[in-house]
């Protein structure tokens, strides 16, 4: 019986056993209350002022529905687990959910670029919280496998199997069919919107129970337009939220100024464990409170003066119109000078959409990758392509509205 039930917005009951409810309850989970998932976006959608906290019991909760789905279709079988083995790796997994984005520094993605020089994401600074906090001693004293834990955490499973890597980072993983539905509900928009409950019951096992090699997770035919929802909003949600023009626009003003807030250090975060879980949206916010007076980028943020936009390109340029993009960037550079332009490019952006293989289990059994361009089980999901946009901020704002007339009369004049 679950030691907690807790009630999440987007899930309903979440159920926590015991020894779930001290690793909540340890500093480093304390922390993820303070971490926003979405850096700055309530500036924008003053709703989404969600945290790492909830997001993460929400990824718990996905991985043990799918899990559970899986042993109902002879996941134990296939790798040969008795009942022990199986709750095993039931709370390993749960475990590494829970736990996945202990990690994330101050305002999640938009100060990732800042991550230590040996850290070069997230998920490696929460392996090591893992390993290094009272979190070790939690997982240890029910008989959970640290190094398992954080092996599904960075996403690298030599003593894991991959089937549930798939789970925790893979095409259909429960991390973003959390963020997706948790990030819409918040931000107040339906594009995150999709079928995770069919989804889920159509996740299934690939290759089929005769083969020899371990399975990973595949797809039944019958959610492949669950599937499609899911694409759909990922490519929808980065359009309009994630990538949204002035939200990037705050995430380069926090970048700039956490940069000079870390200027002792290099302008990065510190590696050890200890002094990086000092810092959180709340010390971090203090201390661009008190660059004010001396950063540009701090004064902007404390008081909303987001950079402008003065050109874009589409989400899917062709090659012309990027060629022209270019050409307008070195203008406005040779024009106003390099401090007063920054440019922003969708592909370098948190959660772009890439489409990816997975395979799918037809009608007859036989499996097909997602991406099969000769029989694809979605010409939908096919004919999507990575949003390419690009888009150019003036930083003085006095010159907004020369530069932005540059612009138009270089595109008038067919320059």
């Amino acid at each position: 019986m679950a030691a907690e039930i807790i009630r999440d917005p987007v899930h309903g009951f979440v159920e926590l056993e015991p020894y779930e409810v001290k690793l909540v309850d340890s500093r480093p989970f304390r922390r993820l209350r303070h971490i926003k998932q979405l850096g700055l976006t309530c500036y924008v959608w003053p709703g989404a002022e969600h945290s790492r906290f909830g997001h993460s019991l929400g990824v718990m909760h996905l991985a043990t529905r799918v899990f559970d789905g899986l042993v109902g279709k002879g996941l134990s079988t296939r790798l040969s687990w008795n009942s022990e083995e199986q709750e095993r790796w039931r709370r390993t997994l749960r475990a590494a959910a829970l736990l996945h984005d202990l990690g994330h520094p101050p305002f999640s993605h938009a100060t990732q670029a800042l991550m230590p020089d040996d850290q070069t994401h997230h998920e490696e600074m929460s392996a090591g919280i893992v390993r290094s906090t009272e979190i070790e001693g939690i997982l240890k004293a029910v008989g959970v496998d640290v190094e398992e834990v954080c092996e599904l955490i960075v996403g690298e499973a030599p003593a894991v199997p991959q089937v549930l890597v798939d789970v925790l980072s893979g095409d259909f993983d429960v991390d973003r069919m959390d963020y997706l539905a948790r990030d819409s509900l918040f931000a107040g928009v339906p594009y995150g919107s999709f079928d995770s409950d069919r989804l889920i019951r159509c996740l299934t096992l690939y290759p089929e129970s005769s083969s020899k090699d371990p399975p990973v997770l595949a797809l039944e035919i019958g959610g492949i337009h669950a599937a499609e929802g899911l694409i759909l909003a990922r490519y929808f949600m980065f359009s309009q939220v994630y990538f949204n023009k002035v939200r990037r626009s705050y995430d380069i003003l926090l970048t700039d100024a956490m940069k000079k807030v870390l200027s002792a250090s290099g302008g990065r975060y510190p590696s050890s464990v200890d002094d990086y879980l000092a810092w959180d949206d709340r010390s971090a916010w203090r201390a661009i409170e008190g660059l004010a007076g001396a950063c540009n980028s701090a004064h902007r943020l404390l008081n909303r003066s987001h950079y402008r936009r003065v050109h874009e390109t589409r989400e899917l340029p062709e090659a012309s119109e990027m060629d022209r993009f270019l050409r307008i960037l070195a203008g406005l550079k040779d024009k106003y000078g390099q401090d007063h332009v920054i440019q922003d490019d969708a592909v370098q952006a948190p959660h772009r959409f890439l489409t990816s293989s997975f395979w799918v289990r037809e009608l007859d059994r036989r499996f097909t990758p997602l991406d099969n361009p000769e029989e694809p089980p979605s010409r939908l999901i096919l004919s999507l392509k990575p949003i390419m946009q690009r888009r150019v901020y003036a930083t003085v704002d006095d010159e907004f509205d020369e530069m932005r007339e540059f612009c138009n009369s270089f595109l008038t004049e067919g320059a």
